[in-house]
């Protein structure tokens, strides 16, 4: 007895079993539709990249679509032995199944009645909630690659927007770059360095040439409005070419995406063309009129170009002897070079403090390392430090376990009353992104740790405390780390950023953990953060 017999119509099984029922019954039934097509010659692998938060009803309409076409695409007499149909995670970019055409037909049937279980399997997934099918995009560019695809057809059956954020439980996430709420990227963060914006294409140029891409989008899917669609069509049309690709689809709809894979249409959904005065990274939020593209309640950070034009560091080293030594080999120095920042080594205090203010009035940020004499930084060398700062100078105030507090500590209590900085935990842990405001741990939220999994929190550390300061990390015992100067709104005052454990950036410990990023990361922020 079939299973037709056994259990009535397809329709009234679908009701009864759900997605689980439909994916069984399609296995067993006679697959109608495409059968016959086949692919076109120009497309010879068709990949699927599903987002595993697909709500119930888009899960439904992929697998009734799927597994009508599944096995035309695979016959297909042009490419025989050679059609493949590869279905991936989405999200996390794993594989799911993977169905080949050609060979032996009884072999190719178990292997793919197999393939189709794992599917199966994939689909009974949770899924998510309304608007939140999400897909790594970005990732799944960069990825494709190295699955050595020739003239491939790549499907993405999601949330169009990417919705970074929502990656909170494998901290890969960073909220900045979620495109909902009627956010998309401005096209200086195509163009912008690889470590500042998931968005980039640099270097990747030819990452996507002859793949061709289309979306499948939920009807769950809540754009802020048309605009804010057609923008976000837009984003996925420019980023695609300016990696040799080309965006083709833009469906509700899983069968038309098949067909026209089937179809191997290469023609550009879009024209989109890149604006190279753009130069800003931030994600602005389109306008009503889509032509103006006003770029208000825009989400900005400062560019590899911002430090380029205006990053001009002093490093102001006020201890001594070994650790004097240690800072000067930093490999800190080298990796901001290489960024674009002008860099000056202040090892010792020029002759009067009118030199030091003329030093002081050509530099963007003062990184100044705590010294272990309690005299290493004169009166009044501090207070043209402080005056520098409230007129705009960035700084950067780096302690370790105390006596190498000094200095540091005097200029932070000026900036910020009631604050000090002392401390002598042997730390040397690696910290992650913290469960909540007092666990140990840095706040992933903020634009410094942009990137970052795992950061190394120093040899020995101290503790900065009291006054204005905002804890934007906290140390393995569960005290802070690193802290910011709360700004007076209106002020002029330059940031403020202290550290307690400034031996994370020697030498020895510089390939422990996040080390590289967030010495790059402190520097773009001080040299653009928003005032």
């Amino acid at each position: 007895m079939n299973l037709i017999n056994k259990f009535g119509s397809v329709g009234s099984r679908i009701k009864l079993w759900g997605l689980h029922g439909l994916a069984l019954l399609l296995l067993c039934l006679p697959l109608p539709g495409l059968q016959q097509g086949g692919l076109a010659q120009e497309t010879k692998t068709v990949v699927f990249a599903i987002s595993p938060r697909l709500d119930l009803n888009a899960r439904k309409e992929f697998a009734q679509a799927f597994f009508d076409s599944r096995d035309g695409v695979l016959q297909s007499s042009l490419v025989r032995g050679k059609s493949r149909i590869l279905c991936i995670d989405g999200y996390t970019l794993r594989p799911v199944a993977d169905f080949m055409g050609g060979g032996n037909a009884l072999n190719r049937q178990r292997a793919n009645q197999a393939e189709s279980t794992k599917l199966i399997n994939f689909l009974k997934s949770p899924g998510g909630a309304e608007n939140d099918a999400a897909l790594d995009i970005p990732g799944l560019a960069q990825a494709l690659p190295g699955m050595r695809l020739e003239k491939a057809h790549v499907i993405l059956v999601g949330n169009p927007m990417y919705l970074d954020s929502r990656k909170n439980g494998d901290n890969r996430g960073d909220e900045y770059f979620d495109m909902s709420a009627g956010f998309v990227p401005g096209h200086g963060l195509f163009r912008s360095p690889r470590d500042l914006s998931v968005y980039s294409v640099e270097g990747r140029e030819k990452n996507l040439t002859s793949i061709a891409f289309s979306f499948v989008i939920p009807t769950s899917t809540k754009f802020l409005d048309s605009t804010h669609e057609q923008a976000t069509k837009n984003t996925w049309s420019l980023y695609t070419s300016l990696q040799g690709g080309v965006l083709v689809g833009w469906w509700t709809s899983t069968k038309f995406a098949i067909e026209q894979a089937i179809r191997g249409d290469t023609k550009p959904l879009a024209q989109v063309v890149f604006d190279p005065s753009e130069e800003d990274i931030m994600l602005r939020k389109v306008a009503d009129d889509i032509k103006a593209e006003k770029k208000v309640n825009r989400r900005e950070r400062p560019t590899n170009q911002h430090v380029n034009r205006q990053c001009a560091i002093t490093m102001l080293v006020l201890c001594t002897g070994s650790a004097a030594d240690e800072v000067r080999r930093s490999p800190a120095i080298d990796v901001l070079k290489k960024r674009g920042a002008k860099i000056e080594m202040m090892l010792s205090l020029p002759a009067t403090v009118e030199e030091f203010e003329e030093k002081l009035a050509s530099t963007t940020q003062l990184w100044v390392w705590a010294g272990a004499n309690p005299r290493c930084l004169p009166a009044d060398f501090r207070d043209a430090i402080v005056k520098r700062n409230q007129a705009g100078l960035a700084l950067y105030l780096l302690a370790d376990n105390s006596p190498y507090v000094n200095g540091v500590r005097e200029i932070l209590a000026q900036l910020a009353p009631g604050s000090s900085i002392e401390g002598d935990y042997e730390g040397d842990q690696i910290i992650t992104a913290a469960k909540n405001r007092d666990s140990a741990g840095f706040d992933k939220s903020h634009p410094i740790f942009m990137g970052i999994i795992n950061l190394y929190e120093g040899n020995t550390v101290s503790s900065p405390s009291g006054g204005d300061l905002v804890t934007i990390a906290r140390a393995s015992n569960g005290l802070p780390l690193l802290a910011l100067v709360k700004r007076e709104p209106g002020k002029q005052s330059g940031p403020v950023l202290v550290s307690g454990g400034f031996t994370s950036l020697f030498q020895q410990f510089w390939n422990t953990a996040g080390t590289e990023r967030f010495a790059q990361n402190v520097s773009v922020y001080l040299a653009g953060v928003e005032k």
